[in-house]
């Protein structure tokens, strides 16, 4: 399949809402984040460096959106943290999701060069747990989307306890599974550590708007054994 790729910016109205529509069928409610968390992404893209933000869609046929990604760098850990990934319900099990990761995980090792480094250390993500879901078809799922990040050689990381902070007010926090793809040598417990308060300082705390004593909160319950 032949995908042209293009980041987003807040002026891109038709592709973001095309991409919106995609996003908010492929997550459930839970986990799913209102659209001004995207907007003040984008916003951020000027002034976050060396940090970086990006929305990225795949398309065909001008503008038909086959799939989309968002991911922050976070340069003080080099490391990559891939929020969604999400492809066109209708046009699936043609390995765009793979593209689609493989595409973003290329706009990252660009962000870390652009950063000073001379490669990405990593990258991060969350995933939903089976055990949570709240239907059969939902549980499926997610076994799905686990078993393909495993396909792309990203690790569940068992000995973490990790939550992702309520997106919503009056929400709990919801329990889920990181996920972790690395370069090279072994991560260690403290860096796992350093990465998670930049997840929560960089993405929740700045572009979600949580407040600190939330984020705090959940992060008590958090742990790395």
């Amino acid at each position: 399949m032949d995908i042209t790729w293009k980041k987003l910016t807040s002026s891109d109205h038709i592709f973001l809402q095309k991409a919106f529509e995609i996003y908010d069928q492929s997550f459930p409610d839970e986990v799913r984040e209102s659209h001004d968390v995207f907007d003040r992404g984008l916003l951020s893209q000027n002034s976050s460096f060396p940090d970086s933000y990006t929305f990225l869609v795949g398309y065909q046929n001008e503008d038909e959106i086959v799939s989309l990604a968002t991911a922050h760098y976070f340069s003080k850990v080099n490391m990559g943290f891939v929020v969604y990934l999400a492809t066109n319900p209708y046009i699936r099990s043609r390995g765009i999701g793979s593209m689609t990761l493989n595409k973003i995980e290329e706009v990252l090792q660009d962000d870390a060069k652009k950063a000073g480094h001379h490669f990405l250390s990593g990258m991060v993500l969350e995933t939903e747990k089976p055990e949570f879901a709240h239907t059969e078809a939902e549980k499926r799922n997610c076994e799905l989307r686990n078993r393909f990040f495993e396909k792309n050689q990203f690790v569940n990381l068992m000995n973490v306890t990790y939550l992702q902070p309520p997106l919503k007010e009056g929400d709990s926090s919801v329990p889920l599974h990181l996920f972790l793809k690395q370069y090279a040598g072994t991560i260690q417990r403290d860096e796992i550590a350093m990465v998670i308060k930049e997840i929560l300082t960089k993405k929740y705390q700045e572009i979600n708007q949580i407040p600190i004593k939330v984020l705090e909160e959940c992060q008590k319950l958090m742990r790395i054994d």
